[in-house]
């Protein structure tokens, strides 16, 4: 899957803080792809659906759509937004 332009463009300096082990600034902006790590053994993939990670959840090149979860917020703010 991909992240869209949005979520990269928000996302771009969280993970630019702090220092890698021998002391020179960290650089991890946000990919332009997530690595698939599925877990379906035994279960038929069908490769052809894309998947696209956007600022209010992942939607799929056939339509469908799944929230995510923000460790972040509370229960109550996850389940109100359909989690």
């Amino acid at each position: 899957g991909a992240y869209s332009a949005e979520f990269r463009k928000k996302h771009w300096n969280a993970h630019k803080t702090g220092r890698n082990p021998d002391g020179t600034p960290r650089n991890l902006t946000v990919p332009t792809h997530v690595p698939w790590t599925g877990g379906v053994m035994g279960m038929r993939v069908e490769l052809s659906v894309k998947w696209e990670t956007g600022l209010e959840g992942m939607h799929s090149s056939t339509g469908d759509s799944s929230v995510l979860w923000r460790a972040w917020e509370s229960r109550e703010q996850n389940l109100a937004r359909g989690v």
